[in-house]
């Protein structure tokens, strides 16, 4: 197993930018290995799954390649006043990640906290891209947690709140009518302060038509969690 530290000059960011990833050793000539995009939470960087997980052990003997990329406090969004985040690693980096690595485009998604958030809005916006996405104590009911701090997030988003970029309620609701859809897993410990927003949105997809599994168990939001479920989910997603 690979372990490569990258820097990338991303157009999208206008800027360098970190990118970790774990590239399995004995690649044959002309194979094309699936990805998954593992986003960090806020506070987190690019470093965070490698420090926190076992995760370069956990796919140490399998046919997968993760790419772990920095997304600073943005929520994966394009943010209003800073950097395309959204662009960048919905769009620029897989493109980059496919045309400089041996891989395909089996694309699978998932993270922790803000990461979680990340993942499903990037699968819900992108519903044929993706054949999973993974959140983990995800901050999925975003209203709420204007409150806790409204000016860094009115940085990110703005003063409006827009449902079609910013809500996973209405984001779920639209790509719930793509006829190509990805699978979905949910996790959140009961006494984690996400859990109450968890429980709302697993409701809410338990209307939808989605391949959705929904996971809860004792835990606050901590990495002592998120580093079991990774391990879980990657048996999931069949690796």
């Amino acid at each position: 197993m690979a372990h490569i530290e990258m820097t990338y000059r991303s157009e999208q960011l206008a800027c360098d930018t970190d990118i970790n990833l774990h590239l399995p050793e004995g690649i044959q000539k002309g194979e094309r290995l699936p990805v998954l995009y593992l986003l960090h939470g806020l506070g987190s960087g690019s470093r965070s799954w490698d420090k926190y997980t076992a995760i370069g052990r956990y796919v140490r003997n399998k046919k997968i390649i993760v790419v772990m990329p920095y997304a600073g406090k943005s929520f994966y969004m394009n943010e209003k006043y800073g950097l395309n985040y959204y662009d960048y690693i919905a769009k620029e980096l897989p493109d980059m990640i496919e045309a400089t690595f041996p891989a395909s485009d089996r694309r699978f998604i998932a993270g922790a906290s803000m990461g979680g958030y990340g993942a499903f809005r990037i699968a819900f916006k992108n519903p044929g891209r993706y054949e999973w996405a993974a959140s983990f104590s995800g901050a999925l009911d975003m209203k709420p947690l204007l409150k806790l701090d409204e000016k860094r997030y009115e940085l990110i988003a703005g003063s409006e709140f827009v449902p079609e970029e910013q809500d996973l309620f209405t984001m779920a609701e639209l790509a719930d009518q793509s006829p190509v859809k990805p699978k979905f897993y949910q996790w959140c410990g009961t006494e984690d302060y996400l859990y109450k927003g968890n429980v709302k949105f697993k409701n809410f997809m338990e209307t939808l038509s989605f391949d959705y599994t929904y996971a809860e168990s004792p835990g606050d939001h901590s990495w002592v969690y998120w580093d079991r479920e990774i391990e879980k989910t990657l048996k999931l997603f069949g690796f």
